[in-house]
C-alpha cells in the first residue's frame, strides 16, 4: 500500500442533505479517535495527568468543528458502525482504542451519547470518570444492561454532569433513521453511478471507432466514482448487475465486470490509484467487440465455426484499438494487456493463442473471474439461457477450477455470496424476496427484501436478515425467474419502495 492510501485511514460518506465538507469529516474522525482514547488514558495515567488533560482540550476543540447549528454532537453505535450527527463515519482501519470503546459500549448496553453546548473540560472529565466507574452485568453478576445505563445516568447526575445524554442500545435501535437513510442514499448513488458508467462507456467507445476526438476525463471520473462507491458499500452496485435485459448488453456487461472486479480489488487491499486502474481496464476489456458484426455479438445461441473465428479476434482488436487510439501510459498499457488476455485461462487454454506461455497479469486474473460469472448468469453470450448464480459459482469452483486463480475466485464467491444482490428468490415460508446484500460469514443467509407472498405482491417491503437468530428457521428455497413469475425486479432496484412499519 502506498503513502497516499496509508493516509486514508477513514472513509466518511458525503451527506447530501447536510452538505458535509471535508473539514467536518476530518473533525469527526479526530473526535471519534479522541472520544474513545480518553477513557483508556484516564485508566492508565489518572485524571491529574497532563496528557489526559490535553486530550480533553483537543476533544473540546474538535467538538466545536462538528456540532450542529443547535450546538449538539451525537455519537451513535448502530450495528457496529459509528454515526456522528446522524452521518455514517465509515472506519476502514480501527484503532485499539476504538475496538475497546465498541466492546465497552456493547458491554454496558450504551447505544449513543448526545453532548450539548460545548461543555467545559471539567464536565467532560467527570463524564469520562463516571463512564470508567460504571459496572456491567459481567462485572457484578446481577445487573442487566438497562441497570448499567441507569447506573451511568445516576453517576452523571450525582457529579453535576449536565449537557450530556446517554442512550441505551435499545433506544438507538428504535430510531432506525440513520440506517434507512444510509441504505437509501447508497442505492440512489449506485443507480446514478451505474448509468453514468454506461453513458460514458458508450460515448467513449462510439467516438473511438467513429474517428471523433475522444476525451477520457469523464470516463476516468466515472471510474473514480465507482471506486468510491465500492469502497464504502458495494452491495448496492452489485444489485444493479442483476438487471440483464439492457438493449446493448456489451456495455452493461462491461460495467458489471467493472463492479465485480473492483469489489475483488477492495478485498485485496488495493489503494485508490490501483483500483482506478483496475476499474478502467475492466470497463474496456471488451472494447474489441464493438468492431465485430452485430449479429455475432448479440447472438444468444450456439456459435458456428465462422462465429468463433470472429469472436476469437476481439481480444487482439481491443488491445490494438486502445494502444493506437489513446495516449500511451501505464494505465493504457495495462488496459490493453487485459483486453488481450481476458480470454486466456490460468491453465493457458482459451484464446488468442500465444507463441510463449507466461504468467497472466493480476488484473487479468481478476477480470477473467468477473467476466465469466456475468456472462454465464446473463444468458446472452455463447449460451441459450442464463444459469442461476449458485450453479455458475459451483461450475467455476469445480468444473472450471483450473481456469481461474483459486484465491481470487474464493474472494469473489465470499463477497458475492451464493445468492447475489438483486436475485429474486422464494423463501421457505413461501414469501418472495429480492436479495439486498450478502452476509460474508453466512453466504447462504443473506439480507433480503420481502416483496410479497402467495397472496401477491405488497406495496411495501420488509428487510429481513436471514442470518439473525430470530430468522434462523427461514431459508432461501430456490431462485425465481422474473420472466416466468412476471415480477418486474427492475422496479424494486430502480425505485425506493417504502419499508413496512
Amino acid at each position: 500500500m502506498n503513502n497516499a492510501s496509508a493516509k486514508i485511514e477513514y472513509q466518511t460518506i458525503r451527506e447530501e442533505s447536510r452538505g458535509a465538507t471535508a473539514e467536518v469529516t476530518r473533525h469527526s474522525v479526530a473526535a471519534l479517535k479522541l472520544f474513545f482514547g480518553i477513557p483508556k488514558t484516564l485508566q492508565v495515567v489518572g485524571k491529574d495527568n497532563d496528557t489526559y488533560k490535553g486530550q480533553l482540550e483537543k476533544f473540546w476543540e474538535r467538538f466545536l468543528g462538528i456540532t450542529t447549528e443547535e450546538g449538539t454532537l451525537t455519537i451513535k453505535l448502530i450495528e457496529g458502525r459509528f454515526f456522528v450527527n446522524e452521518s455514517l463515519c465509515k472506519i476502514t482501519r480501527k484503532t485499539p482504542a476504538l475496538d475497546e470503546g465498541i466492546a465497552r459500549w456493547q458491554e454496558l448496553g450504551i447505544g449513543g451519547i448526545e453532548i450539548r453546548y460545548a461543555p467545559e473540560s471539567d464536565i467532560l472529565a467527570r463524564f469520562f470518570e463516571a463512564l470508567t466507574k460504571t459496572t456491567s452485568a459481567n462485572t457484578v453478576g446481577t445487573l442487566d444492561t438497562e441497570t448499567a445505563i441507569e447506573q451511568l445516568r445516576k453517576l452523571l447526575l450525582d457529579n453535576d454532569v449536565y449537557g450530556l445524554r446517554v442512550f441505551s442500545s435499545d433506544e438507538v435501535a428504535k430510531d432506525s433513521n440513520p440506517i434507512e437513510q444510509r441504505r437509501l442514499q447508497m442505492r440512489r448513488q449506485a443507480r446514478t453511478v451505474f448509468f453514468k458508467s454506461l453513458r460514458a462507456l458508450n460515448e467513449t467507445t462510439s467516438n473511438t471507432f467513429s474517428g471523433r476526438e475522444t476525451q477520457l476525463r469523464e470516463t476516468s471520473n466515472v471510474v473514480r466514482s465507482m471506486v468510491d462507491q465500492v469502497i464504502e458499500d458495494d452491495s448496492a452496485l452489485i444489485e444493479m448487475t442483476a438487471i440483464k435485459d439492457f438493449d446493448d448488453y456489451t456495455f452493461a456487461h462491461s460495467v458489471n465486470v467493472c463492479i465485480y472486479s473492483l469489489s475483488i480489488g477492495v478485498r485485496l487491499n488495493f489503494d485508490r490509484n490501483r483500483l482506478s486502474q483496475l476499474g478502467f481496464a475492466a470497463l474496456f476489456h471488451d472494447i474489441g467487440k464493438v468492431k465485430l458484426p452485430a449479429e455475432v455479438v448479440k447472438k444468444p445461441g450456439i456459435f458456428t465455426e465462422s462465429d468463433w473465428v470472429h469472436m476469437r479476434n476481439h481480444p487482439t482488436i481491443g488491445a490494438k484499438s486502445l494502444l493506437t487510439t489513446f495516449a500511451i501510459d501505464s494505465q493504457m498499457i495495462r488496459a490493453a494487456l487485459v483486453a488481450f488476455e481476458h480470454h486466456i485461462n490460468l491453465d493457458n487454454t482459451g484464446y488468442p493463442k500465444r507463441t510463449k506461455d507466461r504468467e497472466l497479469n493480476l488484473f487479468t486474473r481478476i477480470i477473467t473471474v468477473a467476466d465469466t460469472f456475468d456472462a454465464l448468469t446473463s444468458g446472452r453470450i455463447y449460451i441459450t439461457d442464463p444459469i442461476p448464480p449458485v450453479e455458475v459459482l459451483r461450475k467455476m469452483m469445480y468444473r472450471m477450477r483450473n481456469k481461474f486463480d483459486h484465491l481470487i475466485l474464493k474472494i469473489f464467491i465470499n463477497n458475492v455470496g451464493l445468492f447475489p444482490a438483486g436475485s429474486l428468490t422464494l423463501l421457505s415460508n413461501s414469501q418472495i424476496a429480492i436479495v439486498e446484500k450478502n452476509n460474508p460469514k453466512t453466504p447462504a443467509a443473506p439480507v433480503v427484501r420481502v416483496i410479497g407472498d402467495k397472496f401477491g405482491l405488497k406495496d411495501t417491503v420488509t428487510i429481513v436478515d436471514l442470518s439473525s437468530p430470530e430468522n434462523s428457521g427461514i431459508t432461501i428455497k430456490r431462485f425465481l425467474d422474473p420472466k416466468e413469475t412476471n415480477i418486474d425486479v427492475k422496479r424494486y432496484i430502480y425505485q425506493d419502495i417504502p419499508l413496512a412499519n
